[in-house]
This record gives structure tokens, C-alpha cells and sequence, in this order.
């Protein structure tokens, strides 16, 4: 049985049950690039110029990645905990059921022999 999820958690899951959606390689490259040359543009600023732009801009591309993931795992955090907590439930209670069948079943099987 298949817990009922509100549409964040409905995404969460279709997104996370498909391999090719969900899969990270893409992601890395993205932070690898932008810290690569935010860092960079820093130490060019500091190092090979005496005007400080490239080191804010730098900077500034690091620090834009960093909050933006910050946010971004953010929006889904309680969301994680509650497909948790939902698909246990539903595991008690397809345990209980079939607990409460097998004693059915050998209350029933006693009783005939």
C-alpha cells in the first residue's frame, strides 16, 4: 500500500524513483565551474591586479552558490521527513495487517484438525 502524499512530496519522489532526473553528475560540474573560476577571478584580483573588482566578483560568484544551495535545501527539509514518517506508517500497518491474518489463519487451521 502506497502512502497519500501532498504534491511536494509527490514530486520529491518521482524526481528521487528516477535515476536519470535525479542523478548528480551535472550537478557537480556546475559547482566545480563556478568555483573554480570564482576563485579565480579572486586571486587574480588580489594577486595580478591592484583594483579589487575581480576579487569581489570572485567573491561574489562563490558566495551566490553557496547561498543558493543553502536555500534550495532549505525548501524541501521537512519535506524529506514526512515521506519518512508516511511510508512507515504505511509499513506498520501492512504489518499488523498481515500479523493479524496469519492469526486468523491459524486460529482456522486448529480448529479443523
Amino acid at each position: 500500500m502506497r502512502p497519500k502524499f501532498d504534491p511536494k512530496e509527490e514530486f520529491l519522489v518521482s524526481y528521487y524513483r528516477s535515476g536519470s532526473a535525479s542523478g548528480a553528475g551535472r550537478n557537480w560540474i556546475y559547482d566545480i565551474v563556478v568555483l573554480l573560476v570564482g576563485s579565480g577571478l579572486f586571486a587574480y584580483g588580489l594577486v595580478g591586479d591592484s583594483d579589487p573588482t575581480w576579487s569581489i566578483i570572485g567573491f561574489g560568484l562563490v558566495a551566490y552558490r553557496v547561498v543558493h544551495l543553502a536555500l534550495a535545501s532549505g525548501k524541501y527539509d521537512g519535506v524529506f521527513t514526512s515521506i519518512i514518517d508516511k511510508y512507515e506508517a504505511a509499513l506498520d500497518e501492512a504489518s499488523s495487517q498481515s500479523n493479524t491474518e496469519n492469526r486468523k489463519a491459524e486460529q482456522g487451521g486448529d480448529g479443523d484438525a
